[in-house]
């Protein structure tokens, strides 16, 4: 297992990770395709370490982490696993809450728990298929070759192993739960990728207020048996259109989004040159589906170390961080600073250009108008650590160190309102839901045996991102033919079907009539919540037909405060504020 030193500037904890292996969690291995990787029914991905979880078909040992090709023993994960974060109403203020599967630093600890006698079920679409005790597993629901279906929530069923976080102390829950689908497919074409499907429900009592999911990757990729092949790893994005012939011989193209990490040239980090690869490969995870076309993805890499100068991850020079922590360090410690790199729209510049201050300087973040991409509506600077900062450490972090990464996208939900600064706000009230697809992607040839890398100054001009385009058109293929498109027909999956919706007098004393644009015959929901998101009234009226409807809302029996009125018509959604003065 790699060391990992705790920051100091908050306090040494050491935090023991053989909860990751206790009775109460399960981990199954996807074999069917070319990617041997090990998840969880607690939304965590790799292994805890080279003894860490065992291989339930290999019986004494351990599961691979996300080994590719599969039987190759090259690995491209230590470990991964699902963040979620939302602000949540408490005791009177707002505040960001984050639950993770696993951090990769301080919090390797659990925050997500499997539902009690739940188990990971694994089925497939093969007829006579049978898992590694010989019981069938054929299931005509199944659409992949191999499925692991699981269960999980952040309500602590067992609190104790949360351990305890140096900024937030005991972990908050958000109160949701998680069905977690992966599928992978055997065929030539599809078996480099494995989708992960997400339905995520609010089961608690809190109204979630803009959430956002992410997933964290710590590579480390390298041979199984390579005692330090974290130290030369290298991350970044592919943010730009790929062409490509389909299956039809016809063009076609795709917006590739994508965040990726690789071991900087290939090769062992006591090898300096050559074309013996023993990590020639790449990894990358994206976004396959949400259904809000608003949706925003953030890319934040880092590198963790408990030397402050060498804690390091990029920001913009105006990203508005509380105490300008962002230029200090790279890790994100506590809910707070979690939920703020979770949500902050940045896409990092590459991790191989962190030492060219000339690259840096000429390629700011720049937002532009999707419709047209000409027109550039927000342009944002990176912070360059002024002279006798780290920037020593920086110069080495272009040929490699042990990055991590984070992507990350939001907000979800349902479309609630626009509030006074125009920001558009997604709630997830309880019993609410949403849904999210993402696939993560494997490629070889990412370095060239004939252009290898000559020496320890990394040059990405000799990077091939050929392989992981052309297998992300292939997942995406394989996303549009075969996953069920039953996911889009969920009224939360909806989020721009808005009704507009207006109360009068406001603020109102005894009652406020409620106007609101009907497009067609029908039931109307009516919910009233108070600004915690608790249920306090919920009635169903019927309208006639389509044009401008009123109802009338009595406060006969509410306090003085503000309230959410949320009205819901097959599927769109409208919201307001009421304020109740007695």
């Amino acid at each position: 297992m790699k060391p990992r030193f705790k920051l100091f500037f908050l306090c040494l904890v050491i935090v023991s990770t053989t909860f990751l292996t206790t009775a109460f969690s399960a981990n199954r291995v996807h074999r069917a395709g070319n990617v041997w990787i090990n998840l969880t029914d607690y939304g965590y991905l790799g292994n805890t370490d080279r003894n860490g979880m065992i291989d339930p078909e290999t019986p004494g040992i351990p599961a691979p982490q996300c080994e590719f090709p599969g039987g190759s023993r090259t690995q491209y994960l230590h470990h991964g696993g699902l963040w979620i974060g939302a602000m949540v109403q408490h005791e009177g203020y707002e505040e960001p809450r984050v639950s993770v599967a696993v951090d990769g630093w301080v919090n390797e600890r659990q925050e997500m728990f499997p539902t009690p006698d739940s188990g990971i079920i694994e089925r497939s679409n093969i007829e006579g298929a049978t898992d590694y005790l010989g019981r069938d597993i054929y299931s005509p629901d199944a659409i992949a070759t191999q499925e692991f279906l699981s269960e999980y929530s952040d309500t602590q069923a067992h609190p104790d192993s949360t351990g305890d976080d140096p900024v937030d102390g005991d972990h908050q829950p958000l109160g949701i739960r998680i069905n977690q689908k992966s599928l992978v497919w055997e065929s030539e074409g599809l078996a480099d990728f494995v989708i992960i499907h997400y339905d995520i429900e609010n089961i608690g009592e809190l109204f979630l207020k803009n959430l956002y999911l992410g997933l964290f990757i710590d590579g480390d990729a390298g041979m199984a048996d390579e005692q330090r092949n974290f130290e030369d790893d290298l991350s970044g994005s592919i943010q730009d259109w790929y062409y490509y012939l389909d299956r039809y011989d016809e063009l076609d193209s795709n917006y590739t989004n994508l965040a990726y990490i690789a071991d900087n040239d290939g090769r062992p980090c006591n090898v300096g040159a050559g074309n013996n690869f023993t990590a020639p490969g790449v990894t990358g995870v994206m976004l396959l589906y949400n259904g809000n076309p608003r949706i925003k993805t953030s890319f934040n890499w880092w590198t963790s170390n408990g030397d402050r100068d060498h804690d390091y991850g990029p920001c913009w020079i105006d990203d508005g961080a509380t105490d300008d922590w962002t230029r200090d360090y790279g890790t994100p410690m506590g809910d707070i600073r979690k939920y703020f790199i979770m949500s902050n729209r940045e896409i990092d510049y590459d991790m191989v250009y962190a030492a060219s201050e000339d690259y840096i300087r000429e390629h700011p973040q720049d937002f532009r108008d999707r419709h047209n991409p000409d027109d550039i509506l927000e342009s944002h600077d990176w912070y360059i650590p002024p002279e006798g900062g780290p920037n020593d450490w920086i110069q080495c972090l272009c040929s490699g160190s042990d990055a991590r990464y984070l992507i990350s996208w939001g907000p979800m939900g349902v479309f609630d309102h626009i509030d006074e600064a125009e920001n558009r706000i997604y709630r997830l009230y309880p019993g609410e839901s949403f849904s999210l697809t993402i696939g993560y992607v494997c490629a070889d040839g990412f370095h060239d045996r004939d252009h290898p890398q000559e020496n320890e100054v990394i040059d990405p001009d000799l990077f091939d991102f050929t392989s992981i385009q052309e297998n992300v058109s292939r997942m995406r293929e394989a996303f549009r033919q075969y996953f069920p498109l039953s996911v889009s027909k969920s009224p939360s999956l909806q989020p721009e079907c808005a009704l507009l919706l207006t109360s009068y007098p406001s603020p109102f004393n005894s009652s406020a009539v409620i106007s609101f644009n009907s497009a067609f015959a029908g039931d109307v929901k009516l919910s009233i919540r108070d600004i915690s998101g608790r249920l306090i009234r919920q009635r169903v009226e019927t309208v006639p037909g389509a044009g401008e409807m009123e109802f009338r809302i009595n406060g006969a029996g509410l306090s003085t405060g503000t309230y959410w009125l949320n009205i819901e018509q097959n599927g769109r959604v409208g919201s307001t504020r009421l304020v109740l003065v007695k």
